[in-house]
């Protein structure tokens, strides 16, 4: 049975990751990706805990090394770039 759920846990991250990654790469990401807090969907008020949480969850998401698509490099940047924003703000 814990096989079966660590299954099913692996294929939901799959379809997450590619979730992410489309929602990342959108026409006209690079003007969409300007907000750091949208990028890493997070409320404005955001505690520095949360955003460093969030970016833990979508860097796994999208991390090359574990999403085989072929953007997955172009969306993990993305995230990484505004977690470096929201870090220094």
């Amino acid at each position: 049975m814990t096989e079966y759920l660590s299954l099913i846990k692996c294929y939901v991250d799959y379809i997450l990751g590619l979730v992410a990654i489309a929602m990342l790469l959108c026409s006209n990401y690079k003007w969409r990706n300007l907000n750091p807090f949208a990028v890493m969907q997070l409320p404005i008020n955001a505690t520095p805990e949360d955003a460093k949480q969030r970016y833990k969850r979508m860097s796994q998401l999208v991390h090359p090394d574990k999403c085989k698509d072929s953007r997955a490099n172009d969306a993990f940047l993305e995230v990484k770039k505004a977690y470096a924003m929201l870090v220094d703000r």
